[in-house]
Order: structure tokens, then C-alpha cells, then sequence
């Protein structure tokens, strides 16, 4: 009974920091969708005629998006090698 309470505070323990890749990626994703928001409209305001545009979206959603799919990705690849 003991092992088994041990052994899943040790996988608890081990979920809870695969679980910081994902945390760190959404917070680098929130940077990087305000950075892309502001520096591409202003770079490039042909793609972006205006705030309510398809390409702002892009601007803000985008870099989002790929930074948490890579933070899943790393946490996938931590709980495999983890097993």
C-alpha cells in the first residue's frame, strides 16, 4: 500500500514538471503574438490594413499557437521518455 502511494506521489511529482514546458511555451507564445502584433503591422502595413483585418489575426494568433503546439510537443516527448 505504501509502494503505491509512493509510487504515484513520484509520478505526480514527474507530471507536474513535464507540465512546466507547456506553461513556459504559453507564456513565450503570449509574448510573441504581442510582439508580432505590434511589429508586423507596423513593418509591414500592407498585410494588415487594419485592426479588425484576417492579418491581424494572423499577427496574434499564429505565433500563439505555435509556440503552446511545441510546448505540447516537448511535453509529449518528456512523458515518453519518462516511462
Amino acid at each position: 500500500m505504501v509502494a503505491d502511494l509512493d509510487h504515484q506521489i513520484a509520478a505526480l511529482q514527474r507530471d507536474t514538471r513535464d507540465r512546466q514546458a507547456i506553461t513556459i511555451a504559453v507564456v513565450v507564445g503570449i509574448f510573441a503574438s504581442v510582439a508580432a502584433g505590434l511589429l508586423v503591422p507596423m513593418r509591414y502595413p500592407w498585410l494588415v490594413p487594419s485592426a479588425r483585418s484576417l492579418g491581424m489575426m494572423f499577427c496574434l494568433l499564429v505565433p500563439f499557437a505555435i509556440c503552446v503546439g511545441l510546448g505540447q510537443v516537448v511535453y509529449q516527448i518528456l512523458r515518453w521518455l519518462h516511462r
